[in-house]
């Protein structure tokens, strides 16, 4: 009896073991995709071209009726808040993005539209943490987060 009962669970085993090859395998395969995925929706990379325009501010109020735009031109990062148009370097050292203002247009706007252009021009300069989300940018730090959202072409 014993022989048979050994026999039977014999049959049984190697009846199962492909079946858990292929759920090891299959599961494999999805973590890989999984983990492929999240590395293509966030990254480090920053655009060297196109304009962006933010689309959610956290922890900063814009003047009414403004937002946040990025125009990105090789090393060079063109920026508006509402009052000047401000130009600088740009550079990327890990996930923090920092920017340098080297010219603005320095045209007399409203009091508060130059508190905001200089408000962001501190913040760029003093370095925020940056990344990609799909399409996005998202750059946070000093208890602010802005997401901005590429802009179509224009032409």
């Amino acid at each position: 009896m014993d022989e048979q009962l050994e026999a039977l669970l014999a049959q049984t085993r190697n009846r199962r073991w492909p079946w858990f090859v292929a759920g090891g395998v299959a599961a494999a395969a999805v973590a890989g995709a999984v983990v492929w995925w999240q590395l293509q929706k966030r990254s480090n990379v920053v655009p060297t071209s196109g304009t962006f325009v933010s689309s959610e501010v956290d922890g900063r109020d814009l003047v009414e009726g403004t937002q946040l735009r990025f125009t990105f031109v090789d090393d060079q990062m063109h920026v508006y808040a509402g009052g000047n148009n401000m130009g600088g370097s740009l550079s990327i050292i890990g996930s923090k993005l920092y920017w340098s203002e080297d010219a603005s247009t320095a045209v007399g706007c409203l009091p508060n539209l130059a508190v905001q252009d200089t408000w962001l021009s501190s913040w760029l300069n003093a370095g925020v943490d940056v990344f990609r989300d799909h399409r996005r940018l998202v750059l946070s730090g000093q208890g602010v987060r802005v997401v901005m959202e590429p802009v179509r072409d224009e032409r």
